[in-house]
């Protein structure tokens, strides 16, 4: 994408960027290795692709809109993302991109490799696809902006209208209204036109195009004047005095060296632009008889087109389907991971407490009855046990070992001793409050019973 600082208006250059993957050996072959298998499928691609009926397809030989259509329509099927793939793993110039580079650094590193305006162009559309957004950032190297320039130009397409300069556009006019009157209006006629050199004839013979076909078509008024004005601006420098002759009495001195040199220039430019216009026809009338045999393969082949096109959706829904799952899957493992950490951190709390000294409780049925200091607090045992010694040990605190609120701070340092009955307790309450008599150093007693 490139801005018009004129006009601030975005261009989407994706399609030249194409057409510099087509016409690329090395990018090619790979699309043409798809393309070979199934033909029909990719055509059909191509066929509902936004860039069919641009433009752009119309000012290209046919060799070249034959391969840009195949990787229209291979992006079509596969996803724009597949082209850009081949050309980061294929291209020599993308193997030197880092993925920290600035447009500078990557440029910079790749220069001394660059031997022509295309390298460049392709070192553009490598950066340019790994770094969206960066052709509208405006941001880009003074260097490398007249290429982007360039490309856009390429994309928008454009033609000088010759008015820039009136007062040589007016002489134009005078020179075709002159010399160019309707009984030789014809580009057999034109050839005899004083001052225009015999070998544009013989170079078409030579080129191998029938000189008869060539001079049966009618230059446009418009084609007269814009070759006239070429004609007139190649000489301009050295036409002062003529141009005012020509104003002043409406007639043309072809005797001049100079408008001589006008005239060989305005029979070039006629030449060339209807050389064009007949490759353009030729152009079309190949891809017309190309797209009846595409289309009638297509129909031959729409029932696997169509299979094919299942097959590629339900594996888009196994795609999904399997980020979905691939989604809850990270989040069970976050919630395993976290699970395990608790259980990791419960592991070390049981380490410690195994490396705590135990006290070991005398029966009750021993001739010696234990003491145990006002302020000694019990957690845990069954009810009727917990009856029992209270009845034999007044003094101490009973709490209850399945209470999940139990208060810690009734765990301070005027309590003696804490006594845990492991057997009639709940395993959360004996780990909410192990770490508090471990921290104010309160000492522990385990009891059966």
């Amino acid at each position: 994408m490139k801005v018009n600082k004129k006009k601030q208006e975005i261009v989407d250059v994706t399609l030249f960027y194409l057409y510099l993957v087509a016409t690329n050996p090395v990018l090619i072959r790979p699309i043409n290795k798809a393309w070979e298998k199934f033909p029909a499928l990719y055509e059909e691609g191509f066929l509902k692709s936004k860039f069919r009926k641009d433009p752009m397809m119309n000012r290209m030989t046919l060799e070249s809109t034959l391969a840009l259509r195949k990787v229209i329509g291979f992006g079509e099927v596969e996803g724009l993302r597949k082209i850009i793939e081949i050309v980061i793993e294929k291209h020599p110039f993308a193997r030197l991109l880092k993925p920290e580079d600035t447009d500078k650094e990557y440029f910079d590193r790749v220069e001394k490799k660059l031997r022509t305006n295309r390298d460049t162009l392709e070192t553009v559309m490598i950066y340019s696809w790994t770094h969206p957004g960066w052709t509208t950032s405006r941001q880009i190297h003074p260097r490398i902006e007249p290429y982007v320039n360039m490309i856009t130009e390429q994309v928008v397409g454009y033609k000088k209208t010759p008015t820039s300069h009136k007062m040589i556009y007016s002489v134009a006019e005078s020179i075709v209204n002159y010399a160019f009157p309707a009984e030789i209006m014809r580009y057999g006629e034109l050839f005899h036109v004083r001052d225009t050199h015999y070998f544009l004839t013989e170079a078409i013979n030579q080129s191998g195009v029938f000189l008869m076909d060539f001079q049966k078509d009618h230059p446009t008024r418009k084609e007269l004047l814009d070759a006239v004005y070429v004609g007139l601006e190649s000489q301009k420098d050295d036409l002062d005095e003529e141009f005012e002759d020509i104003r002043r009495t409406k007639s043309v001195p072809f005797t001049s060296p100079v408008m001589h040199k006008v005239m060989v220039r305005t029979m070039e430019w006629l030449v060339i632009e209807h050389l064009c216009k007949m490759l353009y026809k030729t152009r079309q009338l190949a891809l017309e008889e190309y797209d009846r045999r595409n289309q009638e393969e297509i129909r031959k082949n729409k029932e696997k087109i169509d299979i094919v096109a299942q097959l590629k959706a339900e594996e888009e829904k196994k795609q999904e389907k399997y980020n979905q799952l691939q989604l809850s899957y990270d989040k069970l493992k976050f919630k395993e991971d976290a699970l395990q950490e608790k259980v990791n951190a419960l592991q070390k709390q049981l380490k410690e407490i195994e490396h705590q000294p135990l006290i070991t409780v005398l029966a009750e049925e021993t001739k010696e009855q234990i003491k145990y200091e006002d302020g000694t607090i019990l957690v845990g045992g069954q009810p009727k046990w917990q009856k029992q010694f209270s009845q034999k040990h007044p003094n101490v605190k009973i709490m209850d070992g399945f209470n999940h609120n139990i208060n810690a701070d009734v765990f301070n340092e005027k309590v003696p001793l804490v006594i845990f009955n492991v057997s009639g307790m709940a395993h959360t309450v004996f780990y909410h409050i192990q770490p508090v008599l471990k921290k104010k150093g309160i000492p522990i007693q385990y009891i059966n019973g």
